[in-house]
């Protein structure tokens, strides 16, 4: 704020003044010397065991004699009972807190029940009373609408035992400290995973609230959207660009897979039994045939009729991206099972199957040329390289082309592609639905 509104940082002074003999009282020693300490590497003045008295005009009293200067003052004073709850005629504890017994009822009147940060109780073997928390309304509310129901047909009541999973506090945007696990079990974070702790958690809220709606809106605007470094992934993520400069890419991206496709149609409509999407199978009983075949998938050029001379310099001209040995073997074991006979020749899903990967290399080549569903169209086609890799069949140009697709996933058909008019009737259709407005599927 001192760049933007242009103010020196040396005219600026940040104060923490509590009344209490510690900050955030509620957290574990460790983790309170934690957050004082990211408090002072900001230059956050930290003044403890201080009431403030007297809230003056351009001033703040802490305590009989301390005055400090200020023009400006931000009550973050904790959480208090309203006015109403102070006049009732209840018992009372703390800050406006009607004191309950295990039923959640008011101690004075058996036909009253307290509910969220009203409730004054103490569980067994705690020697505080449960925190003013989300979390304590939403495990007592279930509880009290249950002993009302008992009251009313008279049977038995329930005791609230409260299950929490702890506390989270975030230090700025960056940086937090969480003491936080299973009822009976927390866990010490700092850092990234305790600002992990925290997008967990209010995304847990949130799916709870308004479903995936208000989860994606969340994690778009924390982890990419977010300006001034602030996102705890750091600035790198929230950089953006138009999509404008991936036009080039995606054409070009979508011009080399229908490329591709339209070159291997040809020759399968020369002969409709030519088969060089799948390896030979490697228990083939002609060996003159497997080297013929085995040259065709390698390298497609290769004369058939100088195969068996040519296998080596076709394997040293073609580079083949490694496959680990795991993957290879399963998926050997797919294409044993589903494209040889037992004579080593292709079955007939084989050629289908073929046929299927050139058709999808030229639909989803003209789908990027023209910008029609491109993060669908990128993810197929990677995942097209994926299947050609695992049979240790793609040579090293086709990193060029994950890495790609990669970077038209996100939105570039929306500049001069169909994207940028088909995408949002769609979303217009698809929020007219009863049941993705009733459980928030969609995003705005």
């Amino acid at each position: 704020m001192c760049r933007e509104f242009y103010i020196d940082p040396s005219e600026v002074r940040l104060i923490v003044a509590d009344m209490a003999p510690k900050v955030l009282p509620i957290l574990p020693d460790k983790l309170i010397q934690k957050a004082e300490a990211r408090l002072r590497k900001l230059n956050v003045e930290i003044v403890t065991g201080a009431k403030i008295t007297e809230v003056g005009k351009g001033s703040v009293a802490l305590g009989e004699k301390n005055v400090v200067e200020s023009q400006t003052i931000v009550w973050t004073a904790g959480v208090e009972g309203s006015e109403i709850v102070g006049n009732l005629d209840v018992k009372q504890e703390g800050r406006k807190r009607i004191v309950t017994n295990e039923h959640l009822e008011s101690v004075d009147h058996k036909n009253v029940y307290v509910v969220g940060d009203n409730i004054f109780f103490i569980p067994e073997g705690e020697t505080r009373p449960v925190p003013q928390m989300v979390e304590n309304a939403e495990q007592a509310a279930p509880v009290i609408a249950g002993n009302i129901t008992a009251d009313i047909k008279g049977t038995a009541k329930k005791a609230y035992k409260p299950g929490f999973h702890g506390t989270m506090v975030s230090i700025g945007s960056r940086y937090g400290v969480a003491n936080v696990g299973l009822p009976g079990k927390l866990f010490m974070l700092t850092g990234f995973m305790a600002m992990l702790s925290k997008h967990f958690i209010n995304m847990f809220y949130l799916s709870q609230v308004v479903g995936f709606n208000k989860v994606w809106t969340y994690m778009m605007h924390e982890f990419f959207h977010v300006e001034n470094r602030k996102s705890f992934l750091g600035g790198h993520f929230s950089k953006r660009s138009p999509n404008f400069w991936i036009v080039p890419l995606r054409v070009l991206l979508g011009g080399m897979w229908l490329y591709e496709g339209i070159d291997k149609l040809k020759k399968i409509w020369e002969d409709p039994d030519k088969i060089f999407l799948i390896p030979a199978a490697p228990f083939a009983t002609d060996a003159a045939s497997s080297a013929s075949v085995a040259v065709d998938a390698v390298k497609d050029t290769v004369d058939a009729q100088s195969a068996a001379s040519a296998v080596s310099t076709a394997k040293e001209a073609v580079s083949a991206l490694p496959v680990p040995g795991f993957v290879y073997d399963t998926t050997n074991w797919f294409m044993d099972l589903m494209f040889y006979n037992n004579d080593g020749s292709y079955t007939f899903l084989a050629k289908w199957f073929q046929i299927g990967m050139v058709c999808a290399e030229i639909v989803f080549g003209v789908m990027l040329i023209v910008g029609l569903f491109t993060a669908l169209s990128s993810i197929a086609t990677i995942a097209m390289a994926a299947m050609i890799w695992s049979s240790k069949m793609a040579a090293t140009e086709m990193l060029w082309y994950v890495a790609a697709a990669i970077a038209c996933i996100g939105g570039s058909g929306s500049t001069f592609g169909l994207d940028y008019y088909v995408l949002p009737w769609l979303k217009k259709q698809w929020k007219r639905l009863p049941l993705v407005r009733r459980w928030y599927l969609f995003t705005d």
